[in-house]
């Protein structure tokens, strides 16, 4: 979509039929496995994926000079019904909409690093009490409800994706500078931007080769799940237990392990992975679910999934390529 003025603008909510509606957190939490093999496949062939949802609510968004979208990147909704849009066109402006679509303002603003300035934004949530964070590629900036500047504090480490859950910033660290210490899969922040302890163990395979999946966290039923992108591995840590349970799916990436001792990698082996390497590329949470995308090129798997980790029930819905 161009940048040109745009006239009217809709969101189309979609909602599940089976959605349901400070301490210090410790590097190393325990891990424990979960069985694959006990969960029961059906394969739905004949159901098409996207009937697992269902329209809620079409919001017309107000257009002016002052809200103009090209291209929306994310948008996340407060307990208010208020939403935050990221427009990911040239403008890079985060936009904030009334339930009702009424243009209310927007947050930050294009420059060359100065307070409140960014080049890119990766992202925009909510905190508790209506705050907004803004996380680009060098700094997480918190802006308050009326809109003002309150704190901004810089990253030492690269992040694509993130979330907010219990007050608190989560983001999927894709690489460290080489001598930092410490390194875990994600950094953690509290609502003051303080930096908390992080989780998980970091793939330093990053550092070496650069592949970014599309959206590799999310929350669940009191949960954070993520996936490192070069297995197919879901981590699902329990933070109020201390626990992080690791469900594989079942794959023979490790037979290709010869990849990972090269030196130096070109286009051409950037290619070959996403041909010959089993992996996921998306994921979203809710109530004891997981919808995630699982594909591998060599093995012509391209499949949507739907992961009841309660009932231990996986909904394959194969992925039909002639669509694309």
């Amino acid at each position: 979509m161009n940048t040109y003025k745009i006239n009217w603008l809709v969101i189309l909510l979609i909602t599940f039929n089976c959605f349901c509606s400070s301490s210090t957190m410790n590097l190393s939490l325990k891990k424990k496995t979960i069985n694959y093999k006990q969960f029961k496949e059906v394969y739905q062939k004949n159901a098409k994926f996207e009937h697992l949802g269902k329209f809620v609510k079409i919001v017309e968004l107000e257009t002016s000079d002052n809200s103009l979208i090209g291209k929306i990147h994310s948008i996340i909704m407060n307990q208010n019904g208020d939403f935050l849009v990221t427009d990911s066109s040239s403008s890079k402006k985060v936009f904030l909409f009334s339930k009702d679509g009424k243009f209310i303002r927007s947050y930050g603003r294009l420059g060359n690093g100065g307070p409140g300035e960014y080049y890119n934004i990766l992202g925009a949530h909510f905190f508790e009490d209506e705050s907004v964070v803004l996380i680009t590629p060098l700094k997480i900036m918190k802006f308050n409800k009326k809109g003002k500047l309150v704190k901004e504090v810089r990253k030492h480490f690269l992040s694509n994706y993130q979330i907010v859950w219990e007050n608190k910033l989560f983001l999927h660290v894709t690489a460290y500078r080489n001598d930092q210490v410490n390194r875990s899969s994600l950094a953690v922040y509290d609502s003051n931007l303080n930096r908390l302890d992080g989780i998980g163990k970091y793939d330093e395979r990053y550092m070496k080769f650069k592949y970014i999946a599309k959206n590799p966290i999310s929350k669940s039923n009191g949960k954070i799940i993520y996936f490192n992108y070069y297995d197919p591995i879901y981590h699902i840590a329990d933070l109020k237990s201390k626990e992080i349970s690791l469900l594989q799916l079942p794959n023979d990436n490790e037979s290709k392990k010869n990849f990972w001792e090269k030196k130096r990698y070109t286009r051409n082996d950037t290619r070959l992975y996403s041909e010959i390497f089993h992996r996921l590329t998306f994921l979203y949470g809710f109530g004891n679910r997981i919808i995630s995308f699982s594909l591998c090129e060599e093995k012509n798997i391209y499949n949507n999934l739907l992961i009841d980790l309660k009932n231990k029930t996986v909904d394959v819905f194969p992925y039909n390529l002639s669509l694309m």
